[in-house]
């Protein structure tokens, strides 16, 4: 991959007609760069609720550009601010559900914020970030090993991959933050769950996203992969 400042967003769906727009977005404001991967859930059972997932981005977007505070303040207050905003946004109405309990519509999202040579990541969810040096992954994300779903928390002793179908998800809007500090050439890159939760390194950067699609049972994938020299 050519050094480039723009992220290279890499996607594959069995879902009709959905955009790589609704779960992934890469914004830049001159100073700092964003990346993200969102997807959302509007029922106990769904897969994928792009309408969701496009609000959020949106929200994320404009949130984010707003804010002059500093990189961690700044996109920790922009994630909080837009999974509050798509909470009230998509209340459950639907009482077809009501067995399940108190079931909301539901978030799963990886947000980096890169700045000079610094990663800030905030995550809810399972999506999962790797930084590569070469091709030993020097630095990941956590992933919180448990899945929101069937309106039910499993707790860690049930693998994610029980959920290929339905994804990790989180009705909490307060992320995990963590940092990295780049070195030259190091390769940011990102990846949807729950191919994130099966691919080994190698997978997790170079397999073809239209091969972790058939093999993760997802209704997306997407990878972002972005190196830039460090200025």
């Amino acid at each position: 991959m050519n050094p480039s400042a723009d992220p290279s967003i890499q996607f594959a769906s069995r879902v009709d007609e959905l955009p790589s727009n609704a779960v992934a977005r890469a914004f830049d404001d001159g100073t700092a760069k964003l990346f993200a991967l969102a997807n959302a859930y509007d029922i106990p059972f769904s897969t994928c609720f792009p309408e969701g997932s496009g609000f959020f981005l949106d929200q994320l977007e404009r949130h984010w550009r707003e804010s002059t505070e500093h990189a961690w303040l700044r996109l920790s207050g922009a994630v909080i601010k837009s999974a509050t905003a798509f909470m009230s946004r998509f209340v459950a109405d639907d009482q077809t559900w009501a067995d399940f309990g108190d079931v909301q519509p539901a978030l799963t999202v990886l947000v980096v914020h890169r700045e000079r040579n610094v990663l800030w990541c905030a995550s809810v969810g399972a999506h999962q970030a790797k930084v590569f040096r070469g091709k030993s992954a020097v630095f990941e994300t956590p992933r919180e090993d448990w899945a929101y779903a069937h309106g039910q928390t499993a707790g860690p002793g049930l693998p994610l991959t029980v959920f290929r179908n339905i994804e990790a998800r989180s009705e909490n809007p307060f992320p995990n933050v963590v940092n990295w500090r780049l070195q030259q050439d190091d390769e940011l890159v990102m990846l949807s769950f729950p191919a994130a939760s099966l691919a080994d390194d190698d997978e997790f950067r170079e397999c073809p996203v239209s091969e972790l699609l058939e093999g993760s049972g997802a209704p997306f994938v997407c990878r972002l992969r972005w190196r830039a020299p460090i200025a």
